[in-house]
């Protein structure tokens, strides 16, 4: 993935605008309080206090921040985006860019020529906090942008159709309709991803629509179960062999997502 995908997902035309008019209260934020500021009493000998007291309003907003990540990211049919460390890098990438804007605004507002550019404690303490506010602003703004109108991956109708059928496949209760509504769900999934910009791995879902296209030609039930892992059928020839070992690939994927269960190893 692309370093600046992790802060607009791809979709830098619904975002960047709606970011950059959201940069004003920030800096609206930072001159008010630089002209109506109100000293406060011992300053200096308060300072550790209020450097501790910002930074966990920081840290409770970075967390916010990673949540409402993850959230915007479950809509998505990208794999990565709804693994941990996917949402970690992303919320510190936003983070990242909102503590750049805040420290410019700092000089901006309070720090005059000739003077030091490097901020007091308690001044770092107040900016961490108001960085990781702002980063919380733009995660809103995003989870809004992304979510729209869409539902999480795994509550599509083609994802519980893809859950309901492989369930009933390896619980043994599987029809032949089952293994078509499984077929049907995994085609939906494998064109939403192939037109999801973060997916630049062709591989994903050619795989997944290969493994379609070679259990559709089998007319059977039997044949198409031994084309799935942990089915009531092993597989019995190097073409069932290979649809499994397809499967097994693309499934780690499906889990990632919370189509299906836990990933494989």
């Amino acid at each position: 993935m692309k370093r600046h995908h992790w802060l607009t997902w791809g979709r830098g035309k619904k975002l960047l605008s709606r970011w950059i008019i959201a940069v004003f209260p920030l800096f609206v934020t930072l001159g008010v309080g630089t002209l109506f500021s109100i000293p406060i009493p011992g300053t200096e000998e308060f300072s550790q206090e209020i450097f501790i007291g910002s930074v966990a309003i920081g840290i409770i907003c970075l967390l916010s921040t990673a949540w409402f990540t993850k959230s915007a990211a479950e809509v998505l049919f990208c794999p990565r985006l709804h693994h941990s460390s996917g949402i970690v890098i992303s919320t510190l990438s936003l983070t990242l860019v909102a503590i750049v804007l805040t420290y410019l605004g700092y000089l901006l507002f309070h720090v005059s020529l000739g003077e030091p550019m490097i901020p007091s404690f308690g001044d770092v303490g107040v900016g961490f906090a108001i960085a990781s506010l702002f980063a919380l602003f733009l995660s809103v703004l995003r989870l809004r942008v992304i979510r729209a109108d869409r539902t999480s991956v795994r509550i599509t109708e083609e994802g519980r159709l893809v859950h309901n059928s492989l369930t009933k496949i390896r619980d043994g209760n599987a029809d032949f309709k089952d293994t078509e509504n499984l077929v049907s769900g995994l085609e939906y999934i494998a064109k939403e991803m192939k037109i999801e910009p973060l997916v630049e791995d062709q591989e994903r879902y050619e795989k997944i629509q290969t493994w379609c296209t070679e259990c559709s030609k089998s007319n059977t039930l039997i044949s198409r179960l031994r084309m799935i892992p942990d089915s009531p059928k092993s597989p019995t020839t190097e073409r069932t062999r290979r649809q499994v070992a397809r499967f097994e690939d693309m499934e780690n994927d499906l889990r990632m997502m919370s189509v299906t269960g836990q990933q494989r190893q």
